[in-house]
């Protein structure tokens, strides 16, 4: 057929053969590219099917070759499984796609239904302790480690070693001095105060790195920055604890504190970086796959917590529930403003801001119940398991819907 008077000698793209459209993707016939013809033909006429109108237009034959090049054809709406070959997704494979976007998606409903039903059902979650805290905080931290390589480490400690030291330097500094802050403006009651000290001076949260995961961030820097305050902590936490807390003695077992954060946060660490490595397989399905585990585990954490206060939640002071959410929701954005202030990439900046609202609740939950006594003292971190999770995860789920953490060259 022909396009008109003025398109003598082309080829109406919709009459091309499918031989033609393999040939002209460069696509060789047979196998894999074979079993996708009809596909390919019909994006390839959809690809140049405007043809016909440029030519009456007035273009000439060149400007229609150019619309019907592979690259042309290689656009944001070509199907990605027809040009590389492959049959479409099964309606299984579709089906888990949506789940996990369900799961991950609507994270701080699931975070905050869970924390409902922990309140008023705790024996629902309230098993979830002990043995089974630590493997959660495992299972969710090998979740994250499956999806980083070595060279993200390497990478790290040659362009990046000024943004751990503030994320560091912003942990150990800025947030006891906001806990103390807070506490004194909302006049809380010494035991409580000692325990939102206590709160500050623990180490990171293992689950930030997923948090940051699921905003499609720099894994490796909140990895490295989690890490470095959890091997530090045996020493810093019981001393910030017991320079600010009104000289509250908080003794930490050093060799049990490195043993922990070997099996939680170092192990998973090696286990995955030795899987992408010798199986690169692995880590396209874990970056689809561990996001929605890691937002499981994170709901039963958020049960957990709220399962363990319920019954002292009544006589709580709500200055002291204030406290924990100003606590969160500030630390993330003066960590921020420290990283803005000191030139880091806006990638890393929103980064930190993660780290900055999320805190190992579970650990200050633990020293403050074996030394602080049963009041108030600890309050403030099984308070801090759900709102920091409720916080952090929201923040998280912002940052993927409106554009990914990334490492950005510039600010």
């Amino acid at each position: 057929g022909r396009l008109g008077p003025r398109g003598a000698g082309v080829r109406a793209p919709a009459l091309l053969s499918a031989r033609a459209c393999e040939l002209r993707l460069g696509a060789p016939l047979g196998g894999a590219a074979g079993r996708a013809r009809t596909g390919l033909r019909a994006h390839y006429a959809r690809c140049v099917g405007e043809g016909e109108g440029a030519v009456h237009a007035g273009l000439g034959r060149r400007a229609l070759r150019a619309r019907a090049s592979p690259a042309a054809c290689a656009s944001p709406e070509a199907p990605a499984e027809l040009l590389a070959g492959e049959s479409p997704p099964s309606s299984a494979a579709r089906l888990v796609t949506a789940l996990i976007a369900l799961i991950t998606g609507y994270l701080p409903i699931w975070i905050l239904l869970a924390a409902g039903l922990g309140l008023k059902w705790p024996r629902l979650f309230i098993w979830f302790k002990g043995e089974y805290y630590t493997a959660g905080l495992g299972l969710m931290m090998l979740s994250t480690a499956l999806t980083l390589r070595v060279e993200d480490f390497t990478a790290l400690l040659t362009t990046g070693k000024r943004s751990v030291l503030v994320g560091v330097a912003a942990h150990l500094l800025l947030k006891p001095a906001l806990a103390v802050g807070l506490s004194l403006l909302l006049g809380l009651p010494p035991s409580a105060h000692a325990g939102l000290v206590l709160l500050a001076a623990a180490p990171g949260a293992q689950s930030a790195s997923v948090a940051v995961l699921l905003a499609r961030g720099n894994v490796a820097l909140s990895v490295c920055v989690v890490t470095i305050l959890n091997l530090a902590a045996f020493v810093f936490t019981p001393i910030l604890t017991k320079a600010l807390a009104g000289g509250a003695a908080v003794a930490v077992d050093g060799l049990a504190m490195s043993l922990t954060t070997m099996q939680v946060v170092l192990c998973p660490i090696l286990i995955g970086l030795v899987a992408n490595r010798r199986f690169p397989a692995v880590r396209p399905v874990a970056s689809r796959a561990g996001p929605a585990l890691a937002s499981l585990i994170a709901t039963c954490f958020a049960g957990s917590g709220c399962a363990m206060i319920a019954p002292t939640l009544a006589a709580t002071p709500p200055q002291l529930l204030l406290a924990v959410g100003g606590f969160h929701v500030l630390g993330s954005a003066l960590s921020y403003a420290v990283a803005w202030l000191t030139g880091l990439c806006s990638g890393d900046r929103r980064v930190l801001a993660i780290l900055g609202g999320m805190q190992s609740s579970s650990l200050a939950f633990l020293l403050a119940t074996r030394h602080l006594g049963s009041g108030l003292g600890s309050v403030a971190s099984a308070v801090s398991v759900s709102t920091m999770l409720l916080w952090g995860m929201t923040l998280a789920t912002g940052m993927r819907k409106f554009g990914p953490v990334g490492v950005e060259a510039g600010a």
